[in-house]
């Protein structure tokens, strides 16, 4: 796992910057203090994912990028290591998903628009869509659906 900058101090705490190749093919780059990741770090999955963001504490904090093989992007703020705040969720098929985390879940009024133009809006509580959904059309056509914890009821 160590390359030749990967330095240890006297008690074997990880200090300064450090390339980390684990066995399951992910790759990690970024910074220790005193064991501890701190600052700027990439982490690329063998699965293509890539996310980009700041530890503080050995948490992530701050903005982070999170980008997928399939050309997916997510962006937005975690707290302590919790997704908490606006994020944005870019898909590959084109439609935008622009809402709040709380607690890593997504938790309040969220906007999808989708490439044909329509746009969804709506609650999510705990992760789910829950209440009153509003569907746009572009040709000024409106639809109004009720969930619950995810489902859709009349």
């Amino acid at each position: 796992m160590n390359d030749d900058h990967n330095k240890t101090d006297k008690q074997g705490l990880r200090q300064g910057f450090w390339i980390e190749r684990l066995g399951n093919g992910t790759v990690r780059k970024g910074h220790y203090v005193d064991d501890r990741w701190l600052g700027e770090w990439t982490l690329q999955f063998a699965d293509g994912r890539v996310d980009e963001g700041s530890y503080v504490n050995g948490k992530r904090h701050g903005k982070w990028t999170r980008r997928f093989s399939n050309g997916q992007v997510d962006e937005g703020p975690y707290v302590a290591g919790v997704r908490q705040g606006q994020w944005v969720q870019r898909l590959a098929n084109g439609a935008v998903y622009e809402g709040p985390f709380v607690d890593n879940k997504k938790h309040g009024h969220w906007v999808q628009q989708f490439d044909n133009g329509d746009v969804w809006e709506g609650p999510c509580v705990d992760g789910k869509r829950h209440g009153r959904w509003v569907l746009r059309k572009p040709d000024g056509r409106v639809e109004h659906r009720a969930y619950r914890r995810g489902k859709e009821v009349n």
